[in-house]
C-alpha cells in the first residue's frame, strides 16, 4: 500500500523526548473491511447515527490525518494531526 501523496515535511523530525535522538516521520495503519487507510483525527466526540449506531461520514469532513513519529533508538511514538494534510511521503 502507497502512502497518500504529501509534501515533504518542512523541518527534521522532532527530538526525542526520552533520548535526544531525532525521530522518523511514518504513519499508523487503520485497517476496515480488509483495506488499510491512514489513521485520522476528527475533533470532538463522535456523533454516532440514531439508525445505524455508526459516526456519520458527514463528521469526517473536518478529519486530518494522523503523522506518527518514531524513536529509532528506543520505538517511542508521538502522533500529530497537521493542518494541510499529511505529511508522510
Amino acid at each position: 500500500m502507497q502512502a497518500e501523496q504529501a509534501p515533504a515535511h518542512p523541518t527534521p523530525g522532532p527530538q526525542c523526548v526520552r533520548c535526544g535522538v531525532e525521530m522518523k516521520a511514518g504513519f499508523r495503519a487503520d485497517m476496515a473491511q480488509g483495506v488499510l487507510f491512514q489513521e485520522r483525527w476528527i475533533p470532538g466526540p463522535p456523533e454516532k447515527s440514531w439508525w445505524t449506531k455508526q459516526v456519520p461520514l458527514g463528521q469526517f469532513k473536518s478529519a486530518l490525518t494522523v503523522t506518527s513519529f518514531r524513536c529509532p533508538s528506543c520505538g517511542y511514538l508521538e502522533s500529530y494531526a497537521f493542518d494541510g494534510g499529511p505529511v508522510v511521503e
